[in-house]
């Protein structure tokens, strides 16, 4: 039977960053390089591979055997030339050791460069025996050269020698992992879970991915989890549920004061775990992978105790699509009905509808359709993401199943709440023929919405004052109770109202409404279409038909991103916009603009100031009347009826100059 070659054999460094760190080993000029990392970080592929390529290099392999003066004296010895030791001069005391080592470099040197390659060189503790390598690498001849590998940044007896300058740690373990690249180009394919570990693409190199796999795990069972302490095997398969923890939840899930202390220490002294800022400590995905798969096989009840105590921490932490799928994982699917209903509407109404559509998959439908309260929210996640079918779907079942006087939160039921989501889906697509009045006993984001509605139908009646009035009315609603969604829409819907009496502030909250709408999922940001519409309807009145234009288009781009319906009044005049863009754009380019005259020029250049027209004519030592002529026959050629509408078609056509 064939033999299995073993994954930890050195290979010579296929990848780029390999042939880079071999140069660096050539290039380097100081007498000691030392190539640090933890185990299986490839060190010992990386010096092997260059010394191979070195004639001059002798690789000596330490191990716990060579822990003496006299068995370390010997294993050098024997790795350097024939001849450099003379006949029966092998040590055999302590004090003789250095001497006959330092006689023997002296020969190599004396016929050429030489280099002397230690690999395992923290498998030396005794002080007599490092003191025998702190001697040789100190007071050993100038010609010879030392690639010391190590599991340590920095050996005891190299302290002196980092001090005067002769020691050159240049590879560590970061400098050692392979990009996400280099793995997929060693093995023709990607490979993340292996997150650039060298041992790790080696093996599957070698062995394929199935008995790569195979191989890691004997690995991480016997090379690093058989020397752990019980505490800190049990801290780790913690954290493993997990993946990576700080503080706060690596003491949540363990109840260990100490597992700070621990997971730092194991992250100082592995590959297989990293710390990066605020003390999180991430295990490698092959650890997290074994520990997670070894407590789930032989503990089902701590681990599922385990699983529990993290869905609760991601459920009070926000993460909601995460908290439900390790309710699921565990099929507790009356907790993680439970952990969806106490925090949907926050992730909702912070604009993350995609979180609760991901959850809300991972709940057999039937347990949904059960609870009245769950059909409305997906409802709600749908209507959020601009799908008005799939929200008149579930909204039907939650109104036949539910009881209408059902409390979905304190002071709203469930009928109030199914009106007022119905209220504002048939205002986006402009079904109500006249404006109804508000729902009583609304309060917080249901308010808000019921207000947001009551503003689009009066927009669209014409009614631009007191839509501004109900917009103002859900912004304070939405502000109060943390609903972006409704915060766009009301910011938005207000902006419109404003750019429809030609009010300044139109652009200010238009402009809040697109940075608010931001921060909000791809799927919900076709609620800000009224905030560019709005822009749009200020530049084309401003005679600015480029920057009309490109808003007009603004609002069709966001609203392409949903289901076929929503906002049509919307769309409509956004395209009337944008053709006239496009018709005045060509008139422009048949019919140039009336020129104007010098005296033309300066009266339109004064008139962008703050100068009234009898302060203009003493400012240009010229009658009233003068100036109102002139003025007159600037609206004329320019086709506008006010001053600041020249103003700004003049900028748009470059007539301020000259």
């Amino acid at each position: 039977m064939m033999r299995r070659p073993s994954p930890l054999r050195p290979h010579p460094p296929a990848h780029g960053r390999g042939a880079e760190l071999l140069r660096r080993l050539d290039d380097e000029d100081r007498r000691v390089v030392v190539v640090s990392g933890p185990p299986g970080s490839g060190k010992t592929t990386l010096v092997a591979a260059w010394a191979r390529n070195r004639s001059e290099a002798r690789r000596v392999d330490l191990t716990r055997r060579d822990d003496t003066p006299i068995a370390l004296a010997r294993t050098i010895l024997a790795h350097l030339e024939p001849g450099a030791v003379e006949p029966g001069a092998e040590p055999v005391d302590p004090d003789g050791c250095g001497r006959l080592v330092l006689q023997a470099l002296e020969a190599v040197a004396r016929s050429g460069p030489c280099c002397l390659v230690l690999d395992g060189a923290d498998l030396i503790t005794a002080p007599e025996a490092q003191q025998l390598l702190a001697d040789l690498v100190e007071c050993g001849p100038a010609g010879v050269r030392w690639v010391i590998a190590t599991r340590h940044r920095c050996l005891p007896w190299l302290i002196r020698s980092h001090q005067d300058g002769l020691v050159a740690t240049t590879i560590r373990a970061d400098d050692l992992r392979m990009s996400d690249a280099e793995v997929e180009a060693r093995l023709g394919y990607p490979a993340p879970e292996l997150a650039g570990w060298a041992i790790g693409v080696q093996a599957y190199a070698d062995l394929g991915p199935a008995a790569g796999e195979e191989a890691l795990r004997d690995y991480v069972h016997g090379e690093v989890m058989q020397k752990v302490t019980t505490e800190l095997h049990r801290v780790l398969h913690a954290v493993a549920i997990a993946g990576s923890a700080g503080p706060a939840l690596a003491l949540h899930l363990t109840a260990n004061p100490a597992c700070g202390r621990l997971l730092a220490g194991f992250a100082a002294s592995t590959q297989l775990a990293t710390t990066s800022a605020g003390a999180v400590v991430t295990l490698h995905p092959v650890l997290a992978r074994h520990l997670h798969d070894e407590l789930r096989a032989e503990n089902w009840s701590r681990y599922g105790h385990l699983k529990e105590r993290y869905a609760a921490w991601l459920a009070a932490n926000g993460r909601l699509d995460e908290a439900v799928g390790a309710y699921a994982d565990l099929e507790l699917y009356d907790a993680a009905a439970a952990a969806l209903l106490d925090g949907w509407q926050r992730t909702v109404l912070s604009g993350r509808c995609d979180q609760v559509l991901a959850a809300v998959g991972l709940i057999p439908e039937h347990r949904i359709i059960a609870d009245p309260r769950l059909c409305l929210i997906v409802a709600m996640a749908n209507l959020a993401a601009g799908d008005h079918v799939r929200w008149r779907r579930w909204s039907d079942v939650a109104r036949v199943q539910g009881d209408p006087g059902l409390m979905v939160e304190p002071g709203v039921t469930l009928e109030h709440a199914l009106r007022a989501s119905r209220r504002l889906t048939e205002a986006l697509l402009d079904d109500v023929l006249s404006p109804p009045p508000p729902i009583a006993g609304l309060r917080g984001a249901w308010l808000a919405i019921d207000q947001v509605a009551t503003g689009l139908d009066l927009l669209r009646a014409g009614r631009a004052c007191e839509a501004a009035a109900s917009f103002g009315i859900a912004e304070v609603s939405s502000r109060a109770s943390g609903d972006q969604l409704a915060l766009v829409h009301a910011l938005a819907g207000g902006a419109l109202a404003a750019a429809a009496r030609g009010l300044p502030a139109a652009a200010a909250a238009a402009e809040e409404a697109i940075a608010t709408a931001g921060g909000l999922c791809v799927r919900s940001r076709w609620v800000v279409a009224n905030a560019h519409l709005a822009l749009a309807e200020l530049s084309s009145a401003a005679g600015d038909v480029r920057a009309a234009h490109a808003a007009a288009q603004a609002v069709l781009d966001v609203l392409d991103t949903t289901a076929a319906g929503l906002e049509p009044r919307a769309r409509r005049r956004a395209e009337q916009l944008r053709a006239a863009c496009d018709i005045g754009r060509s008139r422009r380019a048949v019919t140039p603009t009336p020129g104007l005259s010098e005296r033309e020029r300066r009266i339109l250049r004064a008139l962008s100031g703050p100068l009234t027209l009898r302060e203009i004519a003493a400012e240009l030592h010229v009658s009233h009347n003068t100036v109102k002529t002139q003025v007159s026959s600037i609206f004329r050629k320019l086709e506008v009826h006010d001053r600041a509408t020249a103003v700004a078609a003049a900028r748009s056509r470059s007539l301020m100059t000259g």
